[in-house]
């Protein structure tokens, strides 16, 4: 009888303990998208981080996370993704 209660209390624990390192799931959050004013590349935050500084995962540069949603920018720089190959096979 004690082993069982042991082993449940156990198990309930782990529980609690993944449940709070788990966090929030990601239908959960709220996502704004920027665009990078330096190097274009689309950066994408939580809603709760808007106010906050960013960081841009192309150029690294610094990003103030807007607090009002805004529309995306359109790129100044044309979608390129693969060109150099395109240009080695032709």
């Amino acid at each position: 009888m004690g082993v069982v209660l042991s082993v449940s209390a156990a198990a309930a624990l782990l529980l609690i303990i993944y449940r709070l390192l788990a966090g929030r799931s990601r239908a959960d959050v709220a996502y704004r998208l920027i665009r990078c004013p330096a190097c274009a590349q689309k950066v994408r935050y939580p809603q709760e981080r808007a106010g906050c500084t960013g960081m841009c995962p192309r150029c690294l540069r610094k990003l103030t996370l807007p607090e009002k949603a805004q529309p995306l920018a359109p790129a100044l720089v044309p979608h390129r993704v693969g060109q150099r190959l395109l240009n080695r096979a032709g």
